[in-house]
């Protein structure tokens, strides 16, 4: 069996020589004690090596005899975009969490930005929450690209705001850009009260890729 770092030298030159991801491990960690498998999606690399530093893997490992010691079979690479929005999703839905870290911007109000790009198409997502009652807007830019949209009202304490390329999203109230707004599959959005040029919150995110 090949030991750890190994294993991700292994899997990292794979990553590198194939666009190809593997698919078979999903959804949420699943502790299998009928298999005697742990099974952990999107686990972030840090501190192995060059090659592996900052990328996603799904991982399995199995449990050796009756004891909670576990030892590593699979390593898979995952969709650094996909495994991103996931944890972004976590954390923004986490009412628990405390952050480790403050970010750049001291306060409480919290953002999730999710974004999709495909040949013909760019969509942006922005929502925050913990919010005082009263109307929000949002920017977001990608690259050269920068859009803003109109005031909207927070429902309860959150607010939702999308950007869209498709002519029936737009319909439905998305603010419109480009059909290439989003380049090099990264958006970055910032989120303000009504009259204010001081954001509440800011974050920046991989987008999805699709076909």
């Amino acid at each position: 069996m090949k030991k750890l770092p190994q294993l991700f030298g292994a899997i990292a030159v794979s990553l590198v020589s194939t666009a190809v991801l593997a698919d078979n491990i999903g959804g949420s960690a699943k502790a299998d004690f009928k298999n005697n498998q742990l099974i952990i999606p999107c686990v972030k690399v840090t501190s192995l090596s060059t090659t592996t530093e900052g990328k996603y893997f799904d991982v399995i490992l199995v449990r050796r005899g009756n004891s909670f010691n576990y030892e590593m079979t699979t390593a898979e690479p995952e969709d650094a975009a996909l495994c991103e929005r996931i944890a972004a999703v976590a954390e923004f839905e986490d009412d628990d969490l405390i952050p480790a870290t403050p970010g750049p911007i001291s306060t409480s109000s919290a953002i999730l930005l999710q974004c999709e790009v495909r040949s013909n198409r760019s969509k942006i997502s922005v929502k925050g929450k913990n919010l005082a009652s009263g109307q929000y807007y949002a920017t977001v830019s990608s690259g050269t690209k920068n859009a803003q949209s109109t005031n909207t009202a927070a429902v309860g304490d959150e607010v939702e705001i999308d950007f869209d390329s498709d002519a029936s999203d737009i319909a439905e109230g998305a603010i419109a850009i480009s059909a290439d707004f989003i380049q090099g599959a990264k958006v970055s959005a910032k989120l303000f009260q009504a009259g204010s040029t001081t954001a509440l919150a800011s974050t920046e995110s991989s987008c999805l890729v699709k076909k």
